[in-house]
């Protein structure tokens, strides 16, 4: 049987494509792909990495160099992500003309990797980790001088510091040294803030928290003008040493020892005479105080100060000056002077006369109680007040009953005066004696100047307490007598008697 001669030519009908063949061909591309994606991902670690080690730490070194204007060294890089760089260490050496340094554990830097590539801007979040720093206060009252520069680093890729940000560090303030404040230098520790760089590198806002070394709190917010470093700074401290407080910052009051509990907002305006006002409030507790030109110091003071720019309000101070306890109020001001009123504590005669630093020829004993005003311009101050007894006294062997008098001492930095008026002295055995007069209070001796007029005193009973017995009785005796010479110096007392009756 013949086969048709056409069905050798017929075509078969289309078949599927083998998916064996599609699956090798799939398997073939994805493999190519993943090549091509693995060393496009290496590749690019590998720019990256080389990028991030070569040139932008370099870069930040250099472009840090260029906005602090002062030399620094920073370690290599122990790590790096997209949006952050670490590096081991940083310095800022000391240089001649400035002895301020830096020396940090490690420094993180974080930018933003889009801002860098759109805008070729390397906006920095700087971190210091446990920085070591010295700053030392210059003669015009300035802690920091650096200018930050602006325009820096304006090659292909330009850096702006944005952020610094101090974690766990210690700082060490060197105050210039003043006459009358405390010397040493002011240590904190566990100091941590952040200081946001704004308006082009021209002003500085910061909030810092430290632990001074000799105990308390202290929290700093403030804004500083860098240009003219025009600097307003709110102070919080809480339980701080008061030395620490007078080191750091110029107040009318001195303190030197002590605890502070305080809110306190300082100004500083740099003019050819720095001003500094200071307002606020503060809590003293057993501080020691020193106010200029005022001879002894306050001690054990506790009370509240208030201050008004360049003026210092004591309200309700309870403190000893010298070996006297009063309680103070009333204002202290640089440039307004004295108005404090005080009234003392009951206090033995001896401590009066030890405090006034007055050289006495006899003994005194008996105790006083006085009211004080203390007025006058700071380098000039005048002390002024009433004193009584409180109780019966005696002066060398005579005893009186009760003693009273006006006073008033001008101080001075080389002589000053105390002035005497209105004293009355009631003799126990009867009569009275007033008086008045002058001490020129020197630093080798003092020069006595008084007069009295005794009236009715029983001359009889005053010669028993000195071991006299006269051979008739003189009876009261009425007298003038003159006091002059100097304690302490060459020209000893002499007593001038006049005008003496008896009856």
């Amino acid at each position: 049987m013949k086969r048709s001669p056409h069905l050798g030519n017929e075509q078969e009908p289309n078949r599927p494509p083998n998916p064996r063949l599609r699956l090798f061909l799939l398997g073939r591309i994805s493999l190519i792909l993943c090549v091509i994606l693995l060393v496009a991902i290496a590749g690019g670690a590998l720019w990256l990495r080389n990028f991030v080690y070569q040139d932008l730490a370099p870069l930040v070194e250099r472009n840090l160099k260029q906005l602090l204007g002062r030399p620094i060294k920073i370690g290599k890089v122990e790590r790096f992500s997209l949006t952050s760089l670490r590096f081991g260490s940083l310095s800022i050496p000391a240089t001649p003309t400035d002895p301020d340094r830096v020396a940090a554990k490690a420094v993180e830097v974080e930018f933003s990797p889009l801002e860098l590539l759109f805008t070729r801007t390397l906006e920095l979040d700087v971190t210091l980790v446990q920085p070591n720093a010295y700053i030392d206060q210059d003669k015009q009252g300035r802690w920091i001088t650096t200018q930050l520069k602006t325009g820096e680093g304006r090659g292909f890729i330009q850096t702006e510091l944005q952020t610094l940000r101090l974690q766990n560090g210690n700082v060490v303030l060197n105050p210039i040294p003043r006459p009358g404040k405390p010397n040493g230098d002011v240590t904190l520790d566990a100091v941590n803030g952040t200081a946001r760089i704004l308006s082009q590198n021209q002003k500085i806002n910061y909030q810092i928290s430290a632990q001074p070394t000799r105990g308390g709190v202290l929290k700093l917010n403030g804004e500083t003008q860098l240009k003219t470093l025009q600097t307003n700074l709110k102070v919080q401290a809480q339980n701080a040493q008061a030395a620490d407080i007078s080191r750091l910052i110029e107040l009318p009051i001195i303190l030197q020892a002590g605890r502070v509990d305080g809110d306190l907002t300082v100004q500083y305006q740099p003019t050819a005479q720095p001003e500094i006002a200071v307002t606020g409030t503060a809590n003293v507790d057993r501080v020691t105080a020193k106010i200029q030109n005022v001879p002894q110091k306050f001690t054990n003071a506790s009370g509240r100060l208030i201050f008004q720019g360049q003026q210092v309000t004591l309200e309700n101070l309870s403190a000893n000056y010298g070996k006297v306890p009063l309680i103070a109020n009333g204002t202290v001001g640089t440039q307004t002077g004295f108005n404090v009123v005080a009234q003392t504590k009951p206090v033995s005669a001896k401590n009066v006369v030890d405090t006034l630093n007055v050289d006495v020829p006899v003994p005194v004993a008996g105790e006083l109680q006085a009211n004080i005003k203390l007025n006058g311009s700071i380098k000039q101050p005048v002390l002024s007040g009433t004193a009584s007894t409180t109780k019966p006294a005696q002066i060398d062997r005579v005893p009186f009953k009760d003693i009273s008098t006006a006073f008033r001492l001008n101080i001075s930095e080389t002589a000053s005066q105390l002035t005497v008026s209105n004293l009355r002295l009631t003799p126990v055995a009867g009569g009275q004696i007033v008086g008045n007069g002058k001490v020129q209070l020197g630093r080798k001796q003092n020069q006595v100047n008084f007069n009295f007029q005794a009236q009715g005193v029983p001359a009889d009973a005053i010669a028993q307490k000195y071991g006299f017995s006269t051979p008739i009785t003189i009876g009261n005796v009425t007298a003038n007598a003159q006091v002059t010479g100097s304690v302490g110096g060459k020209q000893p007392l002499t007593l001038a008697l006049s005008n003496v009756q008896a009856t």
